[in-house]
């Protein structure tokens, strides 16, 4: 085959989603075009989306579908659980269903009726029963290697890992971001934590084993990517039967002490760096003041308040929202945006060569996605969050008209539905179940291809879009 060289040095973009270069094959010239096409699947029809009694669950890459039909069996209400063409089973409530990362495991919460306690359904095999299993507390681990819930059995708390109930406490408990309360993963899946209390003393549990820290706040431990470290928020007397926040970090006390600390840590990438948002000052009748620390250093300007810190992939950047005199802007490396009547909170990202940024922000003139410091919209909303492709070249996200949703590639709408939303993503029990496509969005299958679920005629469709390119002689010039 002959070997094809590039004739023009730079890409021209032409129109919405075509971009055409030229290239030689020998003595003729040849046009490149790369193009996005769209393709759909039913995942449902619009006869069997009627039956739903619950919202429908759409796996990660479009591959299954779970929804649950409510009956009349016997005078009372049951309801049906269906995985994509076939019966699960009946049960007197379905209170909640969870896909794995990558599609392949499920997880339903069932309960068979008045004193038969509820259980999880994993991988088609029942868990033990336990007195109470709350929906929103349970998930799978990024990786799909382990399933983590909440259970209650003979008034104590258990963190049960794959069907192994953990020590009893107390209580259990932490609501943070990008994660269910009460229990935390590392981003390689391999290793869990959670905060606990047993007779009036607290503890770190990471991966099983206790770590005693002192009047632990109501927050989620961090841990880092490899999760071999862990970080949380307690709080230590400072005299005058007073206390205040300070970060622990592998057990060790880390910087000083503040007035409130509302998030909890977040390390980098490399796991070597470490940033959280205390206040400084938060007194009725007066402003608040807050800042962002960063490996103990404490950044200036100070704000109302800092929030949605972020690191880039390699670790060397870092970027957060913050609150001033009423308006919101993201800072990154040190540097302003433009104010906002509010930054959408957790939408915060980097592309995966940690180049490129974007984030989404309202004001009064709508919504819109801001991309490397370029605003995309106004929007009557944005749906989710942007997202990079894996080779940092696209970026992708949902929003809405007054009469129609659909899908933004690097800036252009495509398709036009009743409903856009995105597949559940298995990690995130508790924010997916308050909100259903707030903190989501669309899932990239490869750098050129990503998927979403779309809403038409009633009926649910897996949509897929993919660039592709066409190679074509080019029209030989007039003499």
């Amino acid at each position: 085959m002959p070997k094809l060289a590039l004739k023009i040095g730079l890409p021209i973009v032409i129109g919405a989603f075509v971009v055409i270069v030229l290239i030689s094959r020998g003595a003729a010239d040849s046009v490149l075009s790369f193009e996005w096409q769209t393709s759909e699947r039913l995942l449902l029809s619009a006869e069997d989306a009627k039956k739903a009694d619950f919202s429908i669950s759409v796996s990660p890459r479009g591959a299954h579908v779970a929804y649950v039909i409510k009956e009349q069996q016997s005078g009372k209400d049951q309801y049906r659980l269906r995985l994509d063409d076939r019966d699960v089973g009946v049960y007197s409530q379905v209170w909640e269903t969870i896909f794995s990362p990558d599609g392949k495991r499920t997880a339903f919460l069932v309960s068979y009726g008045a004193g038969e306690g509820d259980r999880f359904i994993v991988d088609g095999k029942e868990q033990e029963k336990y007195e109470a299993l709350m929906p929103g507390m349970a998930a799978f681990s990024p990786d799909g290697s382990l399933f983590g819930y909440q259970a209650v059995k003979d008034k104590n708390v258990f963190i049960v890992i794959n069907g192994v109930p953990g020590k009893a406490y107390e209580m259990v408990w932490g609501i943070g971001q990008r994660s269910i309360a009460p229990l935390v993963f590392s981003a390689n899946g391999k290793h869990y934590a959670y905060q606990a209390r047993r007779d009036n003393k607290d503890f770190v549990v990471h991966d099983g084993k206790e770590h005693p820290v002192e009047l632990a706040l109501d927050h989620l431990p961090a841990l880092s990517p490899d999760g071999a470290r862990w970080a949380v928020v307690t709080s230590e007397p400072i005299g005058n039967n007073k206390l205040a926040p300070r970060v622990v970090v592998d057990g060790q006390p880390f910087g000083r002490t503040y007035h409130y600390i509302g998030n909890r840590p977040v390390f980098s990438p490399d796991g070597k760096r470490i940033a959280y948002s205390p206040t400084l000052r938060w007194d009725p009748g007066q402003d608040q003041e807050g800042i962002c620390v960063v490996d103990g250093k404490e950044l200036e300007p100070r704000y109302e308040f800092v929030r949605t810190i972020v690191f880039s992939p390699d670790s060397k950047r870092l970027a957060y929202e913050a609150k001033r005199r009423g308006k919101f802007v993201v800072v990154l490396d040190g540097q302003e945006s433009k104010e906002y009547d509010l930054v959408r909170s957790a939408s915060l990202i980097f592309s995966p060569d940690s180049r490129r940024f974007a984030y989404r922000v309202s004001s009064n003139l709508g919504e819109f996605i801001v991309v490397d410091g370029v605003e995309q919209g106004p929007y009557s909303m944005t749906l989710t969050p942007p997202i990079f492709s894996s080779d940092s070249r696209h970026v992708i996200y949902l929003a809405a008209s007054a009469k129609e949703q659909f899908a933004v590639i690097d800036g252009e709408a495509r398709g036009k539905y009743e409903a856009v939303s995105v597949p559940d993503s298995g990690t995130d029990a508790l924010r997916r179940s308050n909100h259903p496509i707030e903190f989501e969005a669309p899932q990239f299958l490869t750098g050129d291809s990503f998927g979403y679920v779309a809403k038409r005629g009633g009926a649910y469709y897996w949509i897929e879009e993919r660039r592709v390119r066409h190679l074509a002689p080019q029209k030989a010039k007039p003499k």
